[in-house]
């Protein structure tokens, strides 16, 4: 009986090219995986009219036009109180609170402090969100009366201050701010 040859299915491939192709799926392997840059957020925000900014895992939420109802009698860095997921919070004017003057009219931004007892702040303006590779900061140097300030944000050209939040719910428990009550 003749039999007739069925020729095999080409797959366009040589053998040395199939044993190459494997060869470096296998070593692909063995190599190291590329580690993709890590990253940080940032909010930038401005306060007496200058920009700072924020790490985003220090705050525990952003507002606008949160009603905050004055203490009469209290300090110029207690701005009142507000309501947050049916809690009551200070909530201080980071302004004052960094050294700046007492603004003019209310501040229209919130953000709430993350940390095992929350505290409102409140500021000028919300310029934007950021997220940046590790590493785009550096000491602040001497920071003289700005001890919330320990880190420098470099953002293109810009050099923008870092304000700690922690330092700062520290300066409010430092001047006796986490009380609610008027000082006299």
């Amino acid at each position: 009986m003749n039999r007739k040859t069925v020729p095999e299915r080409s797959t366009g491939y040589q053998a040395q090219d199939l044993a190459r192709l494997r060869g470096d799926f296998d070593r692909s392997f063995q190599s190291a995986p590329v580690q993709a840059p890590s990253l940080e957020d940032f909010l930038l925000l401005h306060v007496g009219g200058a920009p700072l900014a924020v790490r985003m895992s220090e705050v525990g939420g952003i507002y606008a036009d949160r009603p905050v109802t004055p203490l009469p009698g209290s300090p110029p860095y207690l701005t009142g109180v507000a309501g947050f997921r049916g809690s009551v919070l200070p909530v201080y004017d980071l302004g004052v609170l960094l050294g700046y003057p007492a603004p003019e009219a209310p501040y229209r931004w919130l953000l709430v402090v993350r940390r095992k007892e929350p505290l409102g702040v409140a500021f000028d303006r919300f310029e934007r969100h950021l997220r940046l590779e590790t590493g785009r900061t550096a000491p602040a140097g001497d920071g003289g009366d700005r001890r919330h300030v320990r880190e420098i944000l470099s953002v293109g050209e810009d050099r923008i201050p870092l304000v700690s939040l922690p330092a700062v719910a520290e300066e409010a428990d430092r001047r006796g701010a986490r009380r609610l009550e008027p000082q006299r």
